[in-house]
């Protein structure tokens, strides 16, 4: 009977850890895009170069 509930409680855990890697997969992939959207926000700094050229302009007329 005792090796029975160790293969049972060898099983279930198993069984868990599979479950926990899955949802570690599954949040990583979440936090994922999460990453993307900050990186998307150094993407308007680029834009502020392109502001000084357009105020020298205005500064000849």
């Amino acid at each position: 009977m005792l090796v029975w509930i160790l293969i049972g409680l060898a099983i279930l855990l198993v069984v868990v850890m599979v479950l926990i890697l899955i949802r570690g997969r599954r949040n990583r992939v979440v936090r994922e895009p999460d990453r993307g959207v900050g990186a998307a926000v150094p993407t308007p700094k680029p834009s502020t170069p392109t502001d000084p050229p357009m105020q020298p302009p205005p500064a000849p007329g």
